[in-house]
Order: C-alpha cells, then structure tokens, then sequence
C-alpha cells in the first residue's frame, strides 16, 4: 500500500507542475516573460505561488521549461504535417521535404511562440541558462527520435539520401539554419508575406536538397 500511495503522490506532482508549465507557456506568449508574474500563473493552474516555487525554484527555469515545451509540441506538429501529407508512404528524402517545410511554415502558425523563445533565450542567457535552450536536435540523428532524424534515416535505408556527405553535421545545420532564420524573421518588422513566403519555401528547397542524391 505505501508503494501505491507513492505513486499517487507523484502522478499529481508530475500532474500539477505541467500545469504550471502549460499556463506559463500561454502567459509568457501573450503577456512576455517580464510582465509575466509567478503568483498569476500558479493561479490559473489552481496552485499557490508557494506551491509553483517548490516544482521550479526560479522564474528562469519554469522559462527553459516552457520554452522546451514549445519545442517538443513543434516536433508534434511537424510528425503530424508529415502524416497530414501522406508521409508514410515517402522515401526518406521526400519526407525531408515535407519536414523542413513543415518547420518554414511556423513562421506563419506560431510567430508569437517564435518571439517568446527569442525572448526566452535572452532571458536565460543572463540567469547563465542559454546553454540549456534546445531549440536545435538535441541528440545525434542516430539514435534522435525527431522526424528529420527518422527521415535521414528511412532515406539512408532507401537510398534516397546520400551517404557520400557529412550526415551529422548537415542535420545539425539544418535545424540551426531553418529554425534561426524563422525566428529572426519573427522578430522583425516584415509585412511582406508573399516574399517571405517566397524566401522560405527557397531556403527549403535549398536544405532538403543537400540530402539529395
């Protein structure tokens, strides 16, 4: 009965600090992490600001949760962009395609999220926590469970992609370049979506096709 009683205790544990990180995710899009206060967003997830410092210690890191969050529910979206475009039934470098224009496209679909892990870097990088922000693969492409990583992979099995360059540091580039450009792009005054647009289904031509035989 006590190992029962723990496991309880640990599901609400785990279940009230994902809560925090849920409503801090939303306050930080729409408010800003400055603005942002601990005791309003342990409110909306039902807890006590006491409550919220005992799961996050500081304010820097419930923002490296959050900003995690934000990049795991990106992968998310773009395995669910590769199912939408009948992904299952591509070879290796098709799926490369769809999955790098899935992550150009969020730009359009989550500029604000873009902006609040620019500002999230930021922050972090003067609590000495930037080194933590994973907004690049955060494993190598061997053993990752990304969807550019088993991409690369079905395509290295297939041979729709090529074994004859530096597979590694192309996938690393690959998300610093495509994810870096999108949130600078989020960050500045453009009001020019058609040639953003135009830019961005370029840089991903140009991406996908170095995997190319």
């Amino acid at each position: 009965m006590q190992g029962k009683k723990c496991d309880i205790k640990l599901s609400r544990r785990d279940k009230n600090k994902q809560r925090i990180i849920d409503e801090a995710l939303i306050s930080f899009i729409d408010n800003g992490i400055e603005a942002s206060k601990i005791s309003n967003i342990a409110s909306k997830a039902g807890l006590t600001e006491r409550s919220a410092f005992r799961y996050f210690a500081t304010k820097a890191e419930l923002v490296l949760e959050t900003a995690l969050l934000f990049w795991e529910r990106t992968k998310s979206g773009v395995d669910k962009f590769l199912r939408d475009n009948d992904g299952d039934n591509l070879t290796g470098a098709e799926q490369i395609d769809k999955i790098i224009l899935g992550y150009t496209n969020l730009y359009f679909s989550n500029k604000k999220e873009l902006i609040f892990v620019h500002e999230a870097e930021a922050y972090l990088a003067r609590s000495g926590m930037s080194s933590l922000v994973k907004n690049k693969p955060p494993r190598p492409y061997s053993i990752s469970n990304g969807p550019l990583a088993h991409a690369i992979r079905k395509g290295l099995e297939d041979g729709s992609v090529r074994k004859d360059i530096d597979i590694p540091c192309l996938y690393a580039n690959t998300y610093d370049i495509v994810l870096g450009f999108i949130q600078k792009l989020a960050i500045s005054s453009n009001d020019d979506e058609a040639l953003t647009r135009r830019r961005l289904d370029m840089l991903a031509k140009f991406m996908s096709s170095a995997y190319k035989k």
